[in-house]
């Protein structure tokens, strides 16, 4: 259940990059389409002999590229889920040895008795 709720919140941050992506894309568009019509404004302003505008994406109007969500809480996260699925390992590779090693003693004394039975 723990591990499930670790994959859980994993997933969620991963959702949480991904609507950041997406903004940072919309907004880099935002900037780029204002950007191409400054442009194209200042090279009307030229050839009319007026004042160009500056080209500064501060003075655009336009908002901030949003900041990243933080990138330690993943790895925090899959360091805990690495850790809890080497713990789950090593419990299935001792029950496993276990279950090996009794039946062998159980097909040993099977052996043993057929041959108890013979003589």
């Amino acid at each position: 259940e723990l591990l499930s709720n670790l994959l859980d919140e994993l997933v969620a941050e991963q959702q949480k990059f991904q609507m950041y992506s997406k903004s940072v894309s919309k907004t880099r568009q935002e900037h780029i389409r204002w950007l191409m019509k400054r442009i194209q404004e200042n090279m009307e302003a030229r050839e009319n002999g007026e004042y160009e505008m500056p080209t500064h994406l501060s003075e655009s109007g336009l908002k901030p590229l949003p900041e990243p969500p933080l990138r330690q809480d993943p790895l925090v996260i899959l360091g805990q889920v690495n850790k809890y699925c080497s713990q789950i390992n090593e419990h299935v590779n001792s029950s496993l040895h276990k279950l090996m090693l009794t039946s062998q003693l159980d097909s040993s004394a099977d052996i043993s008795s057929s041959l108890s039975s013979v003589n």
